[in-house]
């Protein structure tokens, strides 16, 4: 018995071994092609995570994690990702460094759907299992949050505490979206000038030949400071700066639009006009929202206020166009979800995890009460054997 037993291991222990060299293959195959091919690594990760669960292997969150974060980035489904990224944090060990990471991007899905409260909860969470690389980034996304809550002040402390981390581990360019983030913070309270010091912080830093998109936002928001305080020249000059450092399509065009309110303010009506058409031109690879449609409703004003009323009609026409055709699309697209909807996934998630470890449960104790059936069977059944046996001694000494 114990022969065939010991023959048994060492058949299956060579197999699990090969079979788990064979997801760890799977599995560093797929996260090299996370961003190169999304497709392939999309296959491979569902692959791996089929196998994975079919051994019970302990790799399955890795496949849960790659399924998540592609479905988040190049797949557009947040529902999926969502789903698989709180299984890969379920089942990623908490000694494992890339469980903060998990929760990270967890909270990432939430903020992107205005589930502020929840994301906090999220991130709070992930700093347990953070290094200080990791931490200066869920305070830097855990700011956001508050911010976007309207919560200033936790924002603030936030994002001083994550400054401390970015300094111990020379994060330059999570610097300079700190420091933009205190300076808006400091620009929305009206304190100009303490804002346009957290802005100077990027613009002044030793080398800024591969920081150029941090400066040009910085000469933006220095110039939006000075619009706020009505110093219009001052606002143009920064401006002016902004553009003349390289910037991204994005950038430039809302940088050409706030430029152009600057001169509308001072109802420099020529110039504005100027200035949204340069912005218009770079219209095209914005994501459409409210705020970038925006470029049509001033191009109609300040066309109605130089008297080009044919091109005033034509921006209004356009404006009302995609704004129709934004309201459309933002309820026919796929992947996007409220507030509402990714804490109703949440929920079900968990309450789906909740029933099948109840079942499972239901599934263990029948067994343990099936087992102890058995061994009482058993038990009474050797109790007969031997009393019958008993019987049978006492009947044949009693014969003789």
């Amino acid at each position: 018995m114990r022969v065939s037993k010991l023959l048994c291991l060492l058949i299956f222990i060579p197999f699990a071994l090969l079979a788990n060299d064979n997801l760890e293959q799977i599995k560093n195959e797929s996260v090299n092609l996370l961003d190169t091919n999304p497709e392939k690594a999309l296959e491979l990760s569902l692959t791996g995570l089929q196998r994975a669960k079919e051994i019970d292997s302990n790799i399955a969150w890795a496949f849960h994690f790659n399924l998540g974060y592609l479905y988040k980035v190049h797949f557009r489904d947040d529902t999926k990702a969502l789903i698989h990224l709180l299984s890969a944090s379920d089942k990623c060990p908490a000694t494992n460094k890339q469980k903060g990471h998990i929760i990270n991007n967890i909270g990432r899905v939430l903020s992107k759907h205005s589930s502020y409260n929840l994301a906090i909860k999220y991130y709070s969470d992930g700093l347990k299992y953070a290094d200080n690389n990791l931490k200066s980034r869920l305070l830097l996304n855990r700011g956001n949050a508050y911010k976007n809550s309207n919560k200033l002040l936790l924002a603030l402390d936030d994002y001083l505490n994550a400054i401390t981390f970015c300094e111990q581990t020379n994060s330059v360019s999570r610097k300079f979206k700190l420091y933009n983030q205190i300076g808006l913070i400091y620009s929305h309270t009206g304190n100009y000038t303490k804002a346009r010091q957290q802005f100077y912080e990027i613009v002044n830093y030793k080398d800024l030949s591969n920081w150029h998109k941090y400066a040009g936002r910085a000469y933006h928001n220095i110039a939006n400071t000075y619009q706020k305080e009505e110093k219009f020249d001052k606002a143009k000059q920064f401006f002016t700066k902004a553009l003349t450092t390289k910037q991204k399509d994005s950038e430039k065009f809302i940088t050409w639009m706030d430029y152009g309110n600057n001169e509308f303010l001072q109802k420099n009506y020529p110039l504005a006009l100027q200035c949204y058409k340069k912005a218009e031109q770079f219209f095209a690879g914005q994501q459409i929202t409210p705020e970038t449609i925006k470029i049509y409703k001033q191009l109609r004003l300040a066309s109605q206020y130089t008297g080009n009323y044919n091109q005033a009609f034509a921006a209004q026409d356009q404006h009302d166009k995609l704004l129709n055709n934004y309201a459309t699309e933002k309820e026919t697209l796929a992947g996007i979800i409220d507030g509402r909807q990714v804490e109703q996934i949440i929920n079900g998630y968990y309450l789906d995890k909740e029933n099948k470890m109840q079942v499972s449960i239901l599934i263990k104790l029948a067994k343990a009460a099936a087992i102890l059936a058995l061994l009482a069977f058993i038990g009474i059944l050797g109790y007969h054997v031997k009393h019958q046996s008993k019987l049978k001694k006492i009947r044949s000494i009693i014969k003789v």
